[in-house]
């Protein structure tokens, strides 16, 4: 079978509707660097299909004629290194027909997701990289954008400046001074939000939140944002791919959570003890001894049982949510001389953030965080009021 070439139409629409970008690592394929004035096109279009049926054809093997494998279809914006990478004999049995033509198609709706100017909506980002657990933690670039795209947002750019805050959260959090050098470093972090909300002409009303750190940081970060603007807060799925921070968006039947006041106590107590059970359970041997005469109230998942990646959609995520301010409610009405409450949380970032967001401000008692540590709960951060930034 002899090769066909390609028309100018067909290949037009190919560039377009892949923006000017591999379809496989969205590297920018327009070269700008030489030809000031007359960019040079650095992007090789391939065949999906092989150009030809020999046995040193790439995915060769069809019954596609010459015609049909010349057509828009079959074909695929690249960069040099991926269409070689794909072509190489070695590497055939990973990129398969199937799976090219899904990456294409995912890659164009992206496009088109990303050009809809009018449905995307200009929002601030927030962002954590520090280490967890003795590992780094961090959210790549490339993560956000998927998730803000799927979400139907877009990072707040104004002269060339990014709206995006990240909050470095390093050290060692059994140090003296640990978990106050945490709330300086989100206090810091939350200041130059401000200060880029506050040089806006075009002031976003938005804020995304993407973080991963110890609970007791999440609650108090989201105890910082300004509850004036709208906030929308992601979590992180198990893996490591693009999409690993996108909601879930058919999920029709979202976890519904309870909330039980397992030992009520009398109405004068001034300290109560509330367990988050989500995504795993507190266990009561790690309870500080000072904590287990106290009046308990526990939140928990209806019909589950608690574990990570509980939280898929963002319905879920609000049923939760819901259910904390309900849990507050309770309190007040059970216990309305209490002063402290003590948060024993086993629950996704999400929720964390959303937690420290819901907590009115000279309204409710003060939270006392706590993290697990290898001899059980130990406070970490207390949060007195709900500090509103500046501006």
């Amino acid at each position: 079978m002899a090769r066909k070439g390609l028309s100018e139409r067909t290949k037009i629409r190919i560039w377009a509707r892949a923006a000017g970008r591999c379809v496989l690592c969205a590297k920018y394929l327009i070269d700008q660097r030489v030809h000031i004035h007359d960019a040079e096109l650095v992007g090789q279009i391939a065949h999906n299909v092989g150009a030809e049926d020999g046995p040193k054809a790439p995915r060769g093997a069809s019954s596609l004629s010459a015609s049909e494998r010349a057509q828009e279809e079959n074909l695929l914006l690249l960069c040099h290194e991926c269409h070689r990478s794909i072509d190489d004999p070695a590497n055939w049995g990973l990129f398969t027909v199937d799976w090219l033509r899904r990456r294409k198609e995912e890659h164009q709706d992206r496009v088109r997701r990303a050009t809809n100017f009018e449905s995307l909506h200009r929002t601030l980002v927030v962002t954590t990289d520090g280490s967890v657990r003795g590992a780094h933690a961090s959210v790549s670039d490339r993560q956000i954008t998927e998730a803000l795209i799927d979400s139907g947002l877009v990072v707040h750019v104004e002269d060339g400046a990014v709206g995006q805050v990240t909050i470095h959260l390093d050290g060692d959090l059994t140090a003296e001074y640990a978990w106050k050098q945490a709330q300086a470093t989100i206090d810091k972090g939350i200041s130059k939000l401000t200060d880029v909300h506050a040089s806006a002409i075009r002031k976003p009303d938005h804020i995304s939140v993407f973080a991963i750190a110890p609970i007791p940081s999440l609650v108090y970060l989201g105890s910082r944002l300004d509850d004036k603007i709208s906030i929308k807060v992601f979590d992180r799925r198990r893996g490591e791919d693009d999409r690993a921070w996108c909601w879930t968006a058919d999920d029709t039947d979202p976890i519904r959570f309870a909330v039980v006041a397992d030992h009520v106590g009398g109405i004068d107590v001034s300290d109560v003890v509330a367990t988050i059970n989500v995504s795993g359970t507190v266990s009561d041997a790690n309870l500080p001894s000072a904590l287990r005469s106290c009046p308990a109230i526990v939140l928990a998942p209806i019909g589950e049982t608690p574990r990570p990646g509980i939280l898929r959609s963002e319905a879920s995520l609000n049923n939760a949510a819901d259910a904390w301010m309900e849990l507050l409610g309770h309190v007040e009405a059970l216990w309305p001389n209490c002063q402290r409450i003590h948060l024993l949380a086993a629950t996704p970032v999400s929720l964390a953030i959303r937690i420290g967001a819901h907590r009115m401000r000279n309204a409710q008692p003060d939270l006392v965080t706590y993290q697990l540590t290898d001899h059980g709960y130990e406070a970490a951060i207390t949060i007195t009021e709900k500090i509103q930034p500046e501006g």
